[in-house]
């Protein structure tokens, strides 16, 4: 079973009202996913990290956050459409977040490499290993990241994705406060 095959059930008083309350609800729910998918080694964070992701496995990814810039970064504007149209394409749940620094905060020593990258980094010969470096090994671009399916859902996962089915009957890809 896919996420996108999933059943998302509202409670009743969620369907009907998106008041102050219910955003903080979907804020504190998107900040906790965050908190136990990084916990669980399940986050992507970089622009360029996340499309390598939804390149080899979509299929994993649950849902994918773009910082919710006014950017003058042309690129950056450009592969944010690339990979909204991907995620529209292949039913990949995608937010916006004003924040960027909730999200570092939040998502902070993420590795930038995979295990796996990092198991073939470790075989090779000392003379041809790279220095150890802190862009090596954990992400300093926060503006788009990737959170995988659990191998559970939670119910902060459940209390997020039905906001989310609530919120993109507005908003093709609906914006989120972060809860800090």
């Amino acid at each position: 079973m896919t996420l996108g095959e999933m059943e998302i059930t509202f409670s009743e008083g969620c369907s009907e009202c998106m008041g102050a309350e219910t955003a903080l609800e979907a804020g504190i729910a998107l900040r906790d996913v965050l908190i136990r998918a990084k916990t669980e080694n399940r986050l992507t964070c970089g622009v360029y990290q996340a499309a390598k992701k939804l390149d080899v496995d979509p299929e994993r990814v649950m849902l994918c956050i773009h910082a919710d810039l006014c950017m003058e970064n042309v690129p950056l504007q450009l592969h944010f459409a690339l990979m909204e149209a991907f995620c529209w394409e292949n039913q990949i749940k995608l937010l916006k977040v004003g924040d960027t620094e909730a999200l570092r905060q939040l998502c902070a020593d993420v590795p930038l490499t995979s295990d796996e990258e990092a198991e073939e980094d470790a075989e090779l010969p000392e003379s041809q290993s790279l220095e150890p470096s802190p862009w090596r090994h954990q992400s300093e671009d926060f503006s788009c990241i990737l959170v995988e399916v659990p191998a559970k859902m939670d119910a902060a996962c459940h209390t997020l994705l039905a906001h989310y089915m609530h919120l993109s009957e507005a908003e093709t890809f609906p914006h989120i406060t972060l809860a800090t």
